[in-house]
């Protein structure tokens, strides 16, 4: 059996894709396994902190974890018209306004006081109301535009939305029930449940992956001050299959006794 050559350490972000818009545009969850710094450079999202308790007689151990988790509204590949690209990232800082966006155009089709915006003209639908374009300000100067539009597929023609990706000429074009999926996903989508779920399925290193020691003894360690981060990878000296960590080493006591 061939040995696996990778570490857990080496993935970096998990993502899955949500839901598919049309014409190259997705949406996406993605959980980044990683945080980058100028001052430590790249520390992975799971750490472990050992040290001495007076309410225990021995050491004890902390795991923390880390983690940045967002969805994203992004072209796969190059717009074959305008050679345009977008990825538009929404926070958890930014989905109140996403969710605030798309729910106002969602009026268009369910109040009252937009019945004359799609209307019957000699047998043909077309637009009886001309509305101002819904723009979802985002971080970092992009944003989300929504307009009413006619979809026209197969020469059906029917109500629909046009969603911009921070630019007039990149966007995606929905029919009716398209939409209100886009918008039942956002509005039930909940980030942190995801994001753990996620880190579920990539599963967790073994006890004593990522370690720091504030104990006397070191225990393989690094012994300093609260702050101090461990070497990438190491592991308490012993952990394999057998035996090494906590759990097994008091297995085998219980078994000498």
């Amino acid at each position: 059996m061939a040995i696996n050559p990778f570490i857990y350490e080496q993935y970096d972000k998990i993502s899955d894709l949500v839901f598919y818009l049309g014409r190259n545009v997705v949406l996406k969850f993605t959980v980044l396994l990683a945080k980058y710094t100028d001052e430590y450079g790249r520390r992975f999202f799971h750490k472990e902190f050992e040290y001495n308790s007076k309410n225990a007689d021995m050491p004890l151990i902390t795991i923390k974890r880390e983690y940045e988790y967002y969805l994203s509204l992004e072209n796969v590949k190059n717009d074959e018209l305008t050679g345009l690209k977008e990825f538009i990232k929404i926070g958890v800082e930014d989905i109140m306004l996403v969710k605030q966006g798309l729910n106002a155009a969602t009026k268009w089709f369910t109040d009252p006081e937009y019945k004359d915006l799609f209307v019957i003209h000699q047998n043909q639908l077309i637009m009886g109301m001309k509305l101002k374009t819904i723009e979802i300000p985002l971080y970092g100067d992009k944003w989300i535009g929504i307009d009413p539009i006619i979809y026209t597929y197969h020469e059906e023609c029917s109500p629909g939305v046009r969603l911009y990706l921070s630019n007039p000429n990149n966007f995606v074009d929905m029919y009716l029930n398209k939409f209100m999926g886009l918008v039942y996903t956002i509005n039930c989508f909940n980030m942190y449940l995801a994001a753990q779920s996620m880190l579920a399925y990539i599963g967790r290193p073994e006890f004593g992956y990522n370690i720091v020691s504030f104990t006397e003894e070191g225990r393989g360690g690094t012994t300093g001050s609260e702050g101090v981060s461990g070497v990438a990878g190491r592991y308490i000296p012993g952990t394999n299959k057998d035996k090494g960590n906590f759990f097994t080493q008091m297995r085998d006591l219980d078994g000498k006794s």
